[in-house]
């Protein structure tokens, strides 16, 4: 999957449009365009993985994430949240028709990856590391249980175990938490273990990613059939299309290849893991 990611990394920016589809672990701010008063600007959090695509916008999506900060300067926090998240974004009035109005979706925000001072997991801040944690914990427990022959730890002391529940009741004893879950040796332990039990679970761990995959794939899609106003009768008197947001539509085009090859890439690579196991 690394090489996946890279490519994907490199290719974003002006070439085609950025997704806020975020992967498993990544850490994210809420930006200033967002109108929620729960989860206002600053706020901060953890993708665990998407959960589907919205029933009423396309280019919509919930996500669960583990939120860490709520505010700029809010406490720290660890809470489960499934948040909705534009899949692609354009600052534009046209755009902006194709999202919830305020208030219609409740924890709808904008987000953008917030970069960590340090790349080694063993080096993350303690509340950022159980943030980290806890929502790799939530994904692996949603692979497992869509895992035929479930692979769970039945120990509560396994570091899965404990960060998976830590949410429910971190604010009782933040303080502890903090220290007695994030020493060096906890934090090593955990990694082992979420390597070993994706490594397990790797056939529904790619699943997940193809599905995320798909979902971009499909809102560039429906981007570009709206901005090209191809839902518009070709006997109507007014042909103007209010969604339009772009004069540009090689921009759509190029995400949309781009998202098709790399669905595909991901597809293959589960095929792979079929043949071997």
């Amino acid at each position: 999957m690394k090489k996946v990611e890279e490519k994907k990394a490199k290719d974003t920016g002006k070439e085609i449009l950025t997704s806020n589809l975020l992967e498993s672990g990544a850490m994210f701010t809420v930006t200033d365009k967002t109108k929620d008063t729960t989860f206002s600007p600053g706020s901060q959090g953890f993708v665990s993985f998407v959960r589907s695509v919205d029933e009423s916008y396309q280019d919509v999506a919930k996500v669960l994430a583990v939120m860490t900060r709520r505010g700029k300067t809010g406490k720290a926090r660890l809470m489960n949240a499934t948040v909705c998240v534009p899949i692609f974004y354009v600052d534009h009035k046209g755009f902006e028709k194709l999202l919830p109005e305020e208030g219609a979706r409740k924890y709808f925000m904008h987000i953008e990856r917030e970069t960590q001072l340090v790349s080694d997991i063993m080096e993350f801040s303690p509340l950022d590391f159980l943030g980290y944690a806890c929502a790799l914990s939530k994904r692996i427990k949603y692979m497992s249980d869509q895992c035929q022959h479930k692979k769970w730890p039945e120990t509560k002391s396994h570091p899965i175990n404990v960060l998976k529940k830590m949410p429910d009741y971190f604010e009782e004893d933040a303080e502890s938490y903090l220290s007695k879950f994030t020493t060096p040796e906890f934090r090593e332990n955990f990694i082992i273990e979420a390597r070993r039990m994706t490594s397990a679970l790797i056939r529904v761990h790619l699943q997940l990613d193809v599905a995320r995959a798909e979902t971009e794939l499909h809102a560039a899609e429906f981007l570009l059939f709206v901005n090209k106003g191809e839902f518009i009768p070709k006997d109507a008197k007014d042909k103007k299309n209010e969604y339009e947001f772009t004069d540009d539509n090689s921009v759509l085009e190029r995400t949309i290849k781009f998202h098709d090859q790399l669905k595909n890439d991901i597809d293959e690579l589960y095929k792979n893991k079929r043949k071997k196991s």
